[in-house]
């Protein structure tokens, strides 16, 4: 941020002191203390961000300035290795050519409940 908070204390206290001095003649004394309160509130954040933002926008580290500005677009050569594993995956089809079926685990089915079971489970649940 540029600056110190001093800043926004003295704006927010004109804010306040000018909204006050205008209002004072056509409202009562409550209504334009109100009235400076809360111009003296928003004055203050107001300077809070344009502090903000001018701190961001114009204070930049030296040391980045040169991050982002070139873009490297050489890829390094692999067509070797792309080759040799073209060659490996040759060498390994020619080795497996059996096929070996899929050989799943058996599912287990649950023991057959009797109607009766059902029956006492279905008036256990619609009871509550």
């Amino acid at each position: 941020m540029i600056g110190t908070i001093l800043w926004n204390v003295v704006l927010g206290v004109f804010g306040f002191i000018l909204s006050f001095i205008i209002s004072i003649p056509n409202n009562i004394f409550t209504t334009a203390l109100k009235n400076g309160i809360y111009s003296g509130i928003i004055l203050f954040l107001v300077a809070f961000l344009f502090r903000w933002i001018f701190g961001t926008l114009l204070l930049t580290a030296p040391g980045e300035t040169h991050i982002g500005n070139k873009f490297d677009l050489i890829t390094p050569d692999e067509s070797d290795e792309i080759h040799q594993l073209i060659r490996n995956d040759k060498e390994k089809e020619a080795e497996s050519s059996e096929f070996i079926p899929l050989n799943p685990p058996k599912l287990v089915s649950k023991r057959v409940l009797e109607p009766e079971e059902m029956v006492k489970a279905i008036r256990h649940m619609s009871e509550d």
